[in-house]
């Protein structure tokens, strides 16, 4: 179903660009393969991460890092509230479920949900997009929009 719905914005966008004459429809095929050939690396990372402790500890430390650099402007301290939660017993011990709940912790979602949510999302804007700039143009050039003036 996820494939059909990506399918499906990808020609929504790929359309308005044609039709709008925006010149960018190939780019629109371009960042949708792009984002689901990254996505779909990511993905296999993850399943190779979840082989080994060692592995699974690396790689929640590679994504506190990237979290912590990411949002260095925003957040004042790190958190590292999913020991706490593994510690206590509340996660089961096992890497299976412990790096998508430090994924949920730090980035606010789970391994396949914030994948197949970040491909949504991209596409989903990329349509957006392309619709918002063909109707704008369509607007501008009909003047039906113009530069506003004070009077």
């Amino acid at each position: 179903m996820l494939g059909v719905v990506l399918a499906a914005l990808t020609l929504i966008a790929v359309a308005a660009a044609i039709a709008g004459r925006l010149g960018v429809s190939r780019a629109v095929v371009t960042a949708t393969a792009r984002a689901v050939v990254q996505l779909g690396l990511v993905s296999l990372l993850i399943a190779a991460v979840l082989r080994s402790w060692w592995s699974t500890a690396g790689f929640i430390v590679l994504m506190v890092l990237v979290a912590a650099v990411t949002s260095a402007r925003r957040v004042s301290t790190l958190r590292l509230g999913w020991l706490v939660i593994v510690a206590s017993g509340t996660v089961p011990r096992s890497e299976v479920a412990v790096l998508p709940i430090a994924g949920i912790l730090i980035g606010g979602g789970s391994a396949v949900q914030a994948g197949a949510t970040q491909l949504l999302v991209l596409v989903g804007l990329l349509a957006a997009e392309a619709i918002a700039a063909a109707v704008t143009l369509e607007l501008v050039a009909g003047s039906l929009v113009g530069r506003l003036s004070p009077r």
